[in-house]
């Protein structure tokens, strides 16, 4: 569209609207005069060159957004690259982990055990004790790297999403605690209906490592106790695994989340110092927090949050019962300590 000289100022404002309205700013408006809608072509005029001085440095940002994107959509799949191979190397590793130290491992145990077996009486209590040890810590070093193998496939196992019935996974577990330690009376409580979603190998190991450190840590306690439960702490819903046991100082209570890292005593309390590490890792990965509570000698509190979270119901828990771990409705006692006086005074 082009402004003629026979044009009316009026219909050149016109022309003008509705080059503007189509976004094209390149047409001069030439009115000539010193009236009042001379001055207002002036404005007119002003404003298309804002416009299009604008359009220009838009047109200019969005090509370098264009550029900046396409950029970071190459880093992107360098680093996915990278990350893959990383995954690789990591995978390769705990190949080797699980395959090439066994074998030298199963030999030292092997050799150590034969030399005890062909020259039992010509051994002196030096060597044998020695020889002990070799198995002992060959023995404790199997067991790390079953952690490490356990805390590496936390952190890169494929990440599944279905309803798990937490009540019934804890009932099992202490079930099967209960089975592989019969003589010990447990006093249990699992809160009906606690129920999250995640991925339920991972969920399972995780509450195996909680309960499995519960039923250990109270081996010293006269009337040891353990709970499961859900609680709202500062508007959040968590899930809880309490017992009455050995505790810990909360000055140190970061390095009960770090690998190899151990609060006790191997001759008091055996591990490996990975479990809660793994723990942790499997709770993150759900988008969730973990927290820990404790006091020597007063007993442990762990404390995990899913997202989304799930509210429990409070209904008769009717998981099976062991012999030696017995179940209590839920909500029947918030203190394991007075809980566990009343269990055992039944």
């Amino acid at each position: 569209m082009l402004f003629t000289a026979e044009s009316s100022p009026i219909v050149k404002l016109e022309e003008a609207t509705a080059l503007f309205s189509a976004g094209t700013f390149d047409q001069p408006i030439a009115i000539s005069g010193s009236d009042e809608i001379t001055k207002l072509a002036a404005s007119f005029d002003y404003m298309r060159i804002t416009l299009r001085d604008r359009s220009i440095d838009l047109d200019a940002a969005r090509t370098l957004i264009k550029e900046e994107n396409e950029k970071l959509a190459q880093r992107v799949e360098e680093r996915t690259a990278e990350l893959k191979a990383a995954n690789q190397e990591l995978d390769s590793f705990a190949y080797a982990v699980s395959h090439d130290l066994r074998a030298p491992l199963r030999a030292m145990i092997g050799f150590s055990q034969a030399l005890i077996e062909d020259l039992g009486e010509q051994l002196s209590d030096d060597a044998r004790v020695d020889l002990d040890q070799i198995n002992i810590a060959s023995l404790r070093m199997g067991e790390l790297i079953d952690g490490l193998l356990v805390l590496s496939r936390s952190t890169r196992a494929e990440l599944r999403h279905e309803a798990i019935d937490l009540s019934g996974m804890a009932d099992g577990i202490l079930a099967d605690l209960a089975h592989a330690d019969p003589q010990r009376k447990m006093a249990c409580e699992i809160e009906a209906g606690l129920a999250v979603r995640g991925d339920a190998r991972m969920i399972d190991a995780a509450m195996r490592n909680l309960l499995d450190n519960a039923w250990k840590f109270t081996l010293r306690t006269p009337q040891p106790a353990i709970r499961v439960y859900a609680e709202q702490k500062d508007g959040n819903h968590f899930l809880c695994v309490t017992d009455n046991g050995a505790g810990f100082d909360m000055a140190h209570a970061v390095k009960l989340f770090q690998p190899f890292q151990r609060l006790h005593r191997q001759e008091e309390f055996p591990g490996t110092g990975i479990g809660l590490a793994t723990v942790q890792r499997i709770v993150q990965r759900h988008g969730g927090v973990m927290e820990a509570e404790g006091a020597p000698g007063k007993g442990a509190t762990f404390r995990f949050s899913f997202r989304p979270p799930t509210a429990p119901t409070r209904r008769h828990h009717e998981g099976q019962e062991h012999p030696a771990c017995r179940r209590q409705p839920a909500g029947r006692n918030a203190d394991p300590a007075r809980f566990a006086e009343e269990s055992f005074d039944q």
